[in-house]
């Protein structure tokens, strides 16, 4: 299986990466390509040469995000190679699914909230003063505000976790005397009002009640992007972890209110949406064939029938490999407790 990307460095050079999962990850290569856009052509030109060194035959799958340029990059390489299996990946996927529910007004106004919170704190010398020594005082350390990034929809939850921990340090540091004699009552008029802002919004408990709430909502979502980032993950992990997030999403205790039941409409579409455009046979195969996400199979349920499921997806030898090794595994599994009950005899 190859994977690669692209991206531009600062100088708008286009930059190439490959790695190989043998099953384990392992670099292979990174490149400056020539050209200086990222044309669907070029792109497919670099993974095709590497492919080719490889020897085609050899490479039974290619795993990318799903940008626009990408999927026209799997079009041409299945072309190409017709036998090759296109995975979209699914971090990627699930960042994007990030991003969807970081988008709707519930969460977006909490993230601005949030975002204000950090800057002001940041970026102004004395508040951030008063705020680090209530911090010393309260925690016995500083608790350092997290920047969320521009497109890395994960570090908004870490931004307002980071905010989240020093609530009560900031909620006694808006009434303490010295920050509003310096920022409350002096300063420029733009200075005061900025002072005035964060002071109502932090001194609103509905604002941390709710950021709250979209944190706990959040949190597996965000760990099932750490997981699925980590090496030695494998395919069927993507349909495990998908499942347990629709558990959690159709389980949650959103607020009660209209916008709470549209609000909860729209994450469980977004989840189907990605899941829907996620999911391949191939995950459904690996899934089936893992004993780590199912109970021991039974024996109108050995390997050899799953491979039956699978004959149009052209997925055959893939489930006979996979079949082989996962029978091997639950056999020794199974034989310890045959040596157990032969003593007991």
């Amino acid at each position: 299986m190859v994977s690669g990307d692209g991206w531009s460095d600062r100088l708008m050079n286009s930059v190439y990466n490959m790695l190989l999962f043998v099953p384990q990850p392992l670099y292979v290569e990174t490149k400056v390509w020539g050209e200086s856009r990222h044309t669907a052509e070029n792109t497919e030109a670099f993974f095709s040469a590497r492919i080719d060194a490889l020897g085609p035959r050899n490479v039974c799958a290619f795993v990318s995000d799903a940008e626009n340029k990408m999927k026209a990059v799997w079009d041409m390489l299945q072309v190409r190679y017709p036998w090759m299996v296109m995975i979209p990946c699914a971090a990627h996927c699930l960042d994007l699914l990030f991003a969807d529910i970081c988008k709707h007004p519930c969460v977006s106004r909490l993230l601005a909230f949030c975002g204000s919170m950090t800057r002001y704190w940041r970026l102004h010398g004395f508040p951030k003063a008063v705020l680090e020594r209530f911090q010393q005082a309260e925690y016995g350390r500083v608790v350092q505000l997290q920047r969320p990034g521009a497109t890395r929809w994960k570090s908004h939850l870490t931004s307002a976790t980071a905010l989240l921990k020093t609530q009560g340090a900031m909620d006694t540091a808006v009434v303490d005397t010295a920050f509003k004699a310096e920022c409350l009552f002096k300063g420029s008029v733009e200075q005061r009002k900025a002072a005035a802002d964060v002071t109502q919004a932090v001194k609103r408990d509905g604002n941390w009640d709710e950021l709250n709430v979209i944190v706990k909502l959040l949190e597996p979502l965000s760990v099932a992007l750490d997981v699925g980032q980590s090496d030695g993950r494998c395919l069927g992990m993507v349909r495990s972890a998908l499942f347990r997030l629709h558990q959690h999403f159709s389980s949650f205790d959103y607020p009660a209110s209209s916008e709470g039941v549209l609000f909860r409409k729209h994450v469980l579409k977004s989840l189907q949406e990605r899941k829907t455009y996620t999911l391949r046979s191939v995950h459904t195969l690996a899934y089936l064939l893992d004993p780590r996400y199912t109970r021991p199979l039974r024996r109108a349920q050995r390997p050899r029938d799953v491979i039956r499921i699978f004959p149009a997806q052209g997925l055959g030898s893939l489930a006979r490999h996979q079949a082989g090794s996962g029978h091997a595994r639950l056999q020794r599994r199974r034989r310890p407790a045959l040596h157990v009950q032969a003593r007991n005899i």
